[in-house]
């Protein structure tokens, strides 16, 4: 215990400029750091991942479509979202004007642990109907997702409740 104490106060003793910092403030740019500057390469991170920094350049991004985007901002945590039907980088771009980068993921499912019952199927087609959808594709492709994806199921039906609720069927 005592060495320990010994250590401590050593290390409170010391200036706290090292080798490695200095007393002295550096100023510095205002001009934003490539991503390559900030994040090391990892197993999930590119080295040559810059797009953050692209200036929202949407040129090359037209071909790339998906149903799930990851958005992120300069000033809050990246959201999670789900378009149908597909968009493209180009577009979540226009439609997310403070957007710093955009990516398509797939999202894990679970499956849910029994298959959608027929009333929960009737409630969900129901929603579906408020909302307008009218197209067959877009329906079966929600209740293909109520069968595939405990997530998705789970959302549908909260949102049938709150239909429900609000004396809407």
């Amino acid at each position: 215990m005592e060495r320990l104490d010994d250590l401590l106060a050593a290390l409170e003793s010391r200036e706290s400029a090292t080798s490695a910092t200095s007393i002295e403030p550096t100023e510095v740019s205002a001009k934003l750091a490539s991503i390559k500057a900030c994040t090391p390469a990892t197993s999930v991170t590119s080295e040559n991942n810059d797009d953050a920094n692209d200036e929202r350049d949407t040129s090359q991004r037209a071909s790339v479509t998906s149903r799930w985007w990851r958005i992120h901002y300069r000033d809050r945590e990246p959201v999670e979202v789900v378009y149908s039907p597909l968009a493209t980088q180009a577009q979540i771009l226009e439609w997310e004007p403070e957007a710093v980068k955009v990516e398509p993921f797939e999202p894990v499912r679970q499956k849910p642990d029994e298959p959608l019952t027929v009333e929960q199927e009737v409630l969900v087609r129901a929603w579906l109907r408020h909302i307008r959808e009218t197209d067959e594709d877009m329906i079966r492709d929600a209740l293909d997702q109520c069968n595939t994806d405990a997530t998705a199921r789970r959302s549908y039906l909260e949102a049938t409740d709150k239909l429900g609720t609000m004396g809407g069927y």
